[in-house]
């Protein structure tokens, strides 16, 4: 009789390596280990659980992945991630760079010192994830705010286009003080963050101009430092915006 002996698996040792035995049909690598290389091929639905991957995914569609328990810290990814599976992995130091990653689970990942920078996070699943010097830098907080049981092992950075694009979240307030900041400057930065969104529907009033000089005076007082330098950013922006709608600086 013959026997039928199953062909052992073996993980890919090249990035090389991947894209070929991808392009021949193949999707699922568990366990492979790369570093040093860069992928800018598509492999859409392909299955990298459990691997230690130390590389650059540039300008990709790796939509529907799968990443659930891998290494990939100092990983970036660039590229459409929409769907991926991001669960319990290790994405220490990991720069999304403007990703879309619509869909995405990130349950109790470890997002230590992890980069969001105009990525789209709307969809995403952070429930149960560790946030440690977490940059969320121009991206909607929405996700996250609605996301249960997060670590806050240390504070996080927002910026002041991530709480104006994330305005309408009501949970917002609560999601910034868990996240480190100062509870003076969470009212100031949303209530600054609201009059932007009056702003983008109406010209702006007396009134929202007034509230802009409130912040102003109330940087003044303010010590030297980061949210000195941030809040001065937010009230140079919404005057910006003042001026742009009304064509002239507001002057009392």
């Amino acid at each position: 009789m013959r026997s039928h002996r199953r062909k052992l698996y073996r993980s890919p040792k090249t990035a090389a390596e991947l894209i070929s035995r991808y392009q021949k049909g193949e999707r699922s690598f568990p366990g492979t280990t790369l570093s040093d290389e860069c992928i800018e091929s598509s492999l859409p639905g392909i299955d990298l659980r459990d691997s230690t991957l130390r590389i650059v995914f540039s300008d990709v569609n790796l939509t529907q992945a799968c990443f659930r328990g891998a290494d990939l810290a100092f990983t970036h990814f660039d590229g459409k991630f929409a769907g991926a599976n991001f669960e319990r992995a290790e994405l220490v130091w990991v720069d999304f760079g403007s990703s879309e990653l619509t869909g995405s689970s990130f349950r109790n990942t470890d997002l230590r010192h992890t980069h969001f920078e105009s990525c789209v996070l709307d969809d995403c699943d952070f429930t149960g994830a560790q946030l440690d010097h977490t940059n969320f830098l121009d991206v909607s907080l929405f996700s996250l705010c609605k996301s249960s049981s997060l670590i806050h092992e240390a504070p996080s950075y927002v910026d002041h286009r991530t709480v104006i694009r994330s305005i309408r979240s009501p949970h917002l307030k609560d999601s910034l003080l868990r996240m480190g900041m100062p509870a003076i400057f969470v009212e100031s930065m949303v209530d600054c963050a609201r009059s932007l969104s009056e702003t983008s529907m109406f010209p702006c009033s007396v009134f929202s101009n007034r509230r802009l000089l409130a912040m102003v005076n109330l940087t003044d007082r303010l010590p030297n430092g980061s949210m000195k330098r941030c809040t001065q950013m937010v009230c140079a922006l919404s005057f910006s915006r003042s001026t742009e709608y009304q064509g002239k600086s507001y002057t009392d």
